[in-house]
């Protein structure tokens, strides 16, 4: 081997190592260096040498990026690898789908778990009312018979011991004084001359039962207060109705018996509504200022809207006794609340609502302005949500509207009952026609 063989091999290998033959190159080269003279094979070494460098470093970045030769792999395998990842695969996906299926089964049974424990307490809580409101009962009518025995002297002591007992601070105390005052409004009321304490007297009329016992505890949570208002307007004492008319309006009209206003201005202490007629009269009384009187209106309208689902039924009846006794006007803003209610959220206060409105239209059956209200109100929930507001609903449609359409005959004049079918339905073809969308 020449010098320059062994200067470019060795600083071949201390750079890069052993090259890489290539036999037809080397053959070349072997057979140039056995022909040439010395000097020509030192200048072809050194330049072989450089060639045969950049040549490595070509071949070197080449086969740097070049792929694996397709004979290395096995396609074969690698199908049945991705054919069992498949498999796998949807194996796991259908067994997490049955994991979920089971998964909300479980939630769905507990929660019929949840609702059917919610019924339960529920109805153990209303059968617990129940009973505690029959026990109370009990015990006022207990008591009212022992105020029946008094005197007027004892009896209004008694009235102002209760007054003060109302004020307890426990419900159930509370309760039980609004059922006393209940059974003593059904009693005549005491004369102030026979009383004889001068300062007891005050304690002796109705009056003061119903607005400083019965009304004054018109913000408790308990819905009983409301509905007793709604009570005291059916019961057959005047002074009881006027008092409660004393509340929500300074002047106004109410339906009273004939037999009730006599010449000399006095009036009978009893009424009977269900034998005598009425008579429709104009009072005016002062103990209440026409502010105290809107203010008391307005919050039995926001009692109404109530967050407690038996306190906006209860203000619903106190709303409709009102309005069926000519306490309040019977206009388009009052009667819309009971429209509004019939869509409330909770299904016992739809329900509710459209009894109390289909009780204003019976008392009122010529009213207009009732039935609009009536119309605006049962229309809409024929397609409610809930299946038995829809019964109640249809049912009332049926028995005002439906059943009321008969043949007609120029010989047969029209009843009330079909005069109000015909007026409902005048009303839906010209001033609800919106409500058309719901038949």
């Amino acid at each position: 081997m020449s010098h320059g063989d062994r200067y470019t091999s060795s600083s071949y290998r201390k750079i890069f190592g052993d090259s890489p033959k290539f036999p037809v190159a080397s053959s070349r080269m072997g057979s140039a260096s056995h022909r040439g003279s010395p000097g020509l094979r030192a200048m072809a070494g050194s330049r072989n040498s450089g060639s045969s460098l950049s040549l490595y470093r070509r071949i070197g970045r080449s086969t740097s990026y070049s792929p694996v030769p397709s004979d290395s792999l096995d396609l074969t395998q690698t199908s049945v690898v991705n054919n069992e990842f498949k498999v796998i695969r949807t194996n796991e996906k259908e067994q997490l789908q049955q994991e979920l299926i089971e998964l909300r089964s479980q939630v769905d049974e507990l929660s019929r778990d949840k609702n059917r424990i919610l019924i339960e307490r529920n109805n153990m809580e209303d059968e617990l009312q129940m009973v505690e409101s029959e026990f109370r009962s009990h015990g006022a009518q207990a008591v009212g018979m022992l105020t029946s025995q008094m005197a007027s002297t004892d009896y209004a002591c008694f009235i102002k011991w209760l007054f003060n007992y109302s004020r307890h601070s426990k419900m159930v105390c509370r309760l039980f004084s609004v059922d006393v005052v209940m059974v003593l409004l059904e009693q005549p009321e005491r004369r102030p001359e026979e009383c004889l304490d001068p300062e007891l007297t005050c304690f002796l009329p109705h009056k003061f039962l119903i607005q400083s016992l019965l009304f004054a505890r018109r913000m408790d949570d308990s819905p009983t207060v409301l509905a007793c208002l709604a009570q005291c307007l059916e019961l057959p004492s005047f002074n009881v109705t006027r008092a409660v008319h004393n509340l929500f309006s300074a002047t106004g009209t109410q339906t009273v018996l004939e037999g009730e206003i006599t010449e000399g201005g006095s009036q009978n202490s009893q009424k009977t509504y269900r034998t005598l007629p009425f008579r429709t009269v104009e009072m005016s009384t002062t103990d209440v200022s026409d502010c105290d009187a809107k203010e008391n209106l307005a919050l039995l309208l926001k009692r109404v809207k109530d967050l407690k689902t038996n306190v906006r039924k209860s203000a619903l009846q106190a709303l409709v006794g009102l309005l069926k006794h000519n306490v309040i006007p019977m206009s388009w803003e009052n009667l819309a609340i009971l429209s509004e209610r019939c869509r409330d959220p909770a299904v016992s206060v739809k329900k509710k609502a459209l009894q109390c409105i289909g009780e204003l239209l019976t008392a009122k059956p010529e009213c207009s302005v009732v039935q609009k209200a009536w119309l605006q109100g049962v229309v809409p929930a024929v397609v409610d949500s809930e299946n038995s507001v829809q019964d109640k609903a249809l049912e009332a449609l049926d028995q005002v509207l439906l059943s009321q359409v008969k043949p007609y005959s120029a010989s047969r004049h029209l009843d009330a009952s079909q005069r109000l079918t015909w007026d409902l339905l005048g009303l839906l073809c010209h001033d609800c026609q919106n409500l058309s969308s719901c038949l």
